[in-house]
């Protein structure tokens, strides 16, 4: 199954959320098209396609959307037409919180949204899909979208594991962050001073803490209930951060453990060192 979804609907209802949801999905993600060359699209791509069309287009028409839209109907059985809508005062909200101008915003924000609203009107009537986001959470979006239009090109989750030190601070990035100041440190041991958690030597050692199996066993549990509900939630990328003084031997292993222990093939994993690997 190769969808050809088409997007289209009030400026500042989500394009860009969908967009990005159909993305993250594998999906073959184009915003702004010019219309002229809409029909030519499913002749290009087999993939599965996202397009996003709005009245920032270039001579958007109502009528050669309308036009457009059928010839791609015609040439794929899977096209699919999403229209998204708002109520106007939660419009009004977002354009002033966003502070962007309205495509149409040249007689005021008001007026703008009156005007777009007439102009998509006929569009709305071929839509397959109507979601209104007034009040729909963009995780409620996202969801809504994989339970529709799910294909099995959509990327598995990534899982970056990473170890640091927090002489260096905790990487803004990371989701959840473990400690592992706790063991014992085989940098007070001369003979494993300048070794590293990758080191059979060290991690001989950083197993004889009588806390090591135990901390493992809570730790793995609680990364895989996490796992499962992020991607029940819709998330793509998660990333579990671990980390020591040094950043060069407690996390190190932990991390390199962790990464032997999660096996899951609805997971791609990632392990990054970064006081090991501080040019990256």
């Amino acid at each position: 199954m190769n969808p050809f979804v088409i997007i289209s609907g009030l400026s500042g209802a989500g394009h860009s959320t969908v967009l990005r949801a159909f993305e993250d999905m594998g999906y073959q993600a184009i915003d702004n098209i010019p219309l002229k060359y809409l029909s030519d699209l499913p002749d290009i791509y087999e993939l599965p396609v996202a397009v996003s069309i709005d009245t920032r287009t270039i001579d958007f028409d109502p009528q050669l959307f309308i036009q457009s839209l059928n010839n791609v109907k015609k040439k794929r059985e899977d096209a699919h037409f999403i229209f998204l809508e708002c109520e106007e005062s939660i419009l009004l909200r977002r354009y002033k919180q966003s502070r962007r101008p309205h495509p149409l915003g040249e007689k005021g924000l008001v007026e703008a949204l009156k005007s777009e609203f007439e102009v998509m009107r006929p569009l709305r009537h071929h839509a397959n899909h109507i979601i209104d986001t007034s009040h729909r959470t963009i995780e409620q979006t996202t969801l809504w979208l994989r339970e529709n239009f799910s294909t099995e090109k959509s990327p598995r989750l990534i899982l970056q594991l990473t170890s640091f030190s927090y002489h260096y601070g905790i990487p803004p990035e990371a989701d959840i962050v473990l400690d592992g100041r706790f063991l014992q440190n085989p940098f007070y041991i001369d003979t494993l001073k300048e070794q590293d958690g990758r080191d059979h030597d060290v991690q001989e050692y950083l197993k004889k803490d009588p806390n090591f199996s135990t901390f493992v066993d809570n730790a793995l549990n609680l990364i895989k209930i996490s796992l499962d509900g992020f991607r029940k939630r819709g998330r793509s990328y998660v990333t579990i951060a671990c980390g020591c003084t040094g950043g060069k031997h407690r996390s190190v292993f932990l991390i390199e453990t962790f990464s032997k222990l999660i096996q899951d093939d609805g997971i791609v994993l990632k392990t990054y060192h970064k006081q090991l690997s501080p040019h990256l």
